[in-house]
């Protein structure tokens, strides 16, 4: 999905209206399948809760896995998420008035998410 104007609104609606939104076909097919092959063979670490010196592997409250992407590193299909939810930022920012300035180069590679 290219997020234009017209795209963004309903996002933003729902947003408004539930809290959150659910949109289909957010990237496209092959950068989803792309991402998938990345997350499975990505050398995911075991995830923690706490910080510091208080930092706790806890399997029975976290047990996924995780990786972070960095956007200067960006494979092809992390650029296209990272694209997406750059057009998603601006245009949330747009019809919602937020702030959402700041863009991260860091994201997190949840292994809980690809199946």
């Amino acid at each position: 999905m290219r997020l234009t104007s017209d795209s963004i609104k309903p996002i933003a609606d729902a947003i408004h209206a539930e809290g959150y939104a659910v949109v289909q076909d957010f990237l496209d097919t092959d950068a989803v399948s792309a991402l998938a092959v990345e997350c499975r063979d990505a050398d995911l670490q075991t995830t923690a809760i706490g910080r510091g010196a208080g930092r706790v592997e806890r399997a029975d409250v976290r047990g996924d896995k995780t990786q972070w992407l960095h956007e200067p590193d960006a494979s092809t299909a992390q650029r296209a998420y990272f694209d997406a939810m750059d057009a998603l930022r601006r245009g949330l920012n747009r019809e919602l008035m937020l702030g959402l300035d700041e863009r991260s180069e860091e994201t997190r590679l949840n292994s809980s998410h690809i199946t």
